[in-house]
């Protein structure tokens, strides 16, 4: 994902058009995105889409830039103690699109309500390595006693409970943008229309929301780097259908699709790149199948095993995904694996996948496998992806 989100910002840091027409303004950008965000709350973010909508409204203390590296954004500085267990972040004193001031206290109720048990956060495991997050999380402790202070407006003390060397890579994703407590407190629904109300901090401000149809942003001017911002206006369409948004990009109705927001249909691939239209950037990601271990008969390690060890996933990137991508033989991606690849296991090995078949059939007594069910999300590169699998399996 870190490699995606700076593509995005410099999406957005850069008025970029791959198809521009005279029917638009130069510094307006169309973009889709497959379905509707399911928040525009930044701390309740779990996946693709509507994180890239919040890096769009909000911004953190930290920014990740093109390169993988790190620098101070909300933050102008940073200290770090010399047990490095304590990180002091000095604000810039930026402002909200309202026009107040962003403050410390922002990010500390912001922090504190993701790791509130009552609060609903799928990535709340995030805050963790911050003092005492997964207990509070667990209701083992008190919220008051999470390691996170505000000791004036624009001084936050963060206290972890063992150094952690990617924290200020951590801070930069959106689950740890600022929200205005104020108007939190004033109005808990804030974050589900486009309203006076909705007050955010990052180079957009949201303009319009027309529920499962388009989402239009605004430049912020109160952004404290809105002069580097060349885009006046961003115009999010909604199409679910690949084919669909390829054909509105092709009669120049959107500057850009692709990435996980807006996926190209596998079977363009080819030509768009003989074509020089498509670009491609790595993301640090693998993708993986799961196995619900209390259903039979995946309670047997065996059958798991044999199933793992019969996909041939060199055929799944070279006829799908068509990128060139990595055969992933195991988890950790090749990009942040630091050159030192290890294989946990063969591809496609199928003399293991049948003796492990063999032998789990034996241990659960029967004779075949019962038939079994894959659960995707729909589009078009996991529907191909599914009937690979089940020919292959």
């Amino acid at each position: 994902m870190k490699n995606y989100i700076t593509l995005l910002l410099l999406i957005i840091l850069v008025a970029c058009s791959s198809n521009p027409t005279t029917h638009k303004s130069a510094h307006t950008l169309r973009m889709n995105i497959c379905r509707e965000p399911p928040t525009l709350d930044p701390r309740k973010g779990s996946e693709w889409v509507g994180t890239a909508m919040h890096y769009m409204l909000f911004e953190g203390l930290m920014r990740l830039n093109p390169n993988g590296t790190t620098t101070p954004a909300q933050a102008r500085s940073v200290e770090i103690s010399d047990d490095r267990l304590t990180y002091t972040f000095h604000l810039r004193g930026t402002q909200w699109s309202d026009g107040s001031t962003v403050t410390a206290q922002d990010f500390e109720m912001a922090w504190k309500k993701i790791i509130d048990p009552d609060f609903a956060a799928a990535s709340a495991y995030l805050l963790y390595p911050i003092k005492n997050g997964e207990k509070i999380k667990k209701g083992e402790m008190s919220v008051e006693q999470f390691g996170v202070k505000s000791v004036d407006d624009l001084t936050l003390v963060v206290e972890l409970e063992q150094p952690t060397p990617y924290f200020l890579d951590l801070v930069s994703f959106s689950i740890f943008f600022p929200i205005n407590y104020q108007m939190d407190k004033a109005n808990p629904e804030w974050m589900n229309e486009a309203s006076p109300d909705f007050i955010s901090n990052g180079p957009f401000k949201l303009k319009t929301w027309k529920h499962n149809r388009e989402i239009s942003y605004e430049k912020n001017e109160n952004y404290w780097e809105a002069p580097l911002i060349a885009l006046d206006e961003v115009h999010v369409s909604m199409i679910a259908d690949e084919n669909t948004a390829l054909a509105m990009y092709n009669k120049g109705e959107l500057d850009i699709i692709g990435m996980v927001i807006s996926p190209i249909p596998t079977e363009a691939l080819d030509h768009l790149q003989k074509n020089g239209i498509l670009k491609a950037h790595a993301t640090p990601a693998t993708t993986i199948i799961t196995f619900n271990t209390d259903r039979f008969p995946f309670t047997n390690q065996h059958i798991r095993k044999a199933l793992s060890l019969a996909i041939d996933r060199h055929e799944i990137v070279t006829n799908i995904s068509q990128l060139g991508e990595d055969v992933a033989t195991q988890i950790i991606p090749p990009s942040l694996s630091n050159g030192k690849m290890v294989d946990y296991f063969k591809d496609h090995d199928l003399a293991k996948a049948r003796s492990e078949l063999l032998e789990g059939l034996q241990e659960l007594g029967i004779h075949e496998l019962p038939p079994v069910t894959l659960e995707y999300s729909g589009s078009d590169v996991n529907n191909r992806l599914a009937q690979i699998l089940q020919r292959q399996w």
